[in-house]
């Protein structure tokens, strides 16, 4: 009996282990998430200042610049939208992956556990048949 006893808080103390490490993991991907989440938003931000900054430039550019002049910035702000645009598609893919690898520690800590329920349900049963053995 004491042996079973040790080995219930030592299970638990494992288990109490494993789910701190678990937390620390999901608390460092929720962080990712809201960093990202918050330098998305001024992404967006930066990007409407820029839509706003470059349709006045074209106003002023058309009726004073020479059209060379035009060709070469319009092609500067394509560039800088194409940039955004790129820099917008990697932290979608970031997060993606993030959450593909969150879900698969939650798969992994959930196979754990069903293992661990496994191992405790035939330690159950060989120490009932045990008793009803020696009790019959």
């Amino acid at each position: 009996m004491l042996a079973l006893k040790q080995g219930t808080d030592q299970f638990q103390t494992s288990q109490t282990k494993t789910n701190e490490e678990q937390t620390k993991k999901s608390d460092a991907a929720d962080q990712t998430n809201k960093d990202r989440d918050a330098s998305s938003k001024g992404f967006e931000e930066q990007l409407g200042a820029m839509v706003q900054t470059c349709a006045d430039l074209t106003g002023k550019v058309e009726t004073m610049a020479k059209k060379e002049e035009v060709t070469q910035l319009k092609a500067r702000v394509e560039g800088g939208f194409n940039a955004i645009v790129v820099h917008m598609e990697a932290e979608r893919w970031v997060k993606s992956n993030c959450d593909t690898v969150a879900d698969g520690i939650s798969q992994s800590f959930l196979g754990l556990v069903d293992q661990t329920c496994e191992k405790l349900a035939l330690r159950v049963s060989k120490v009932e048949s045990a008793l009803s053995d020696t009790g019959a």
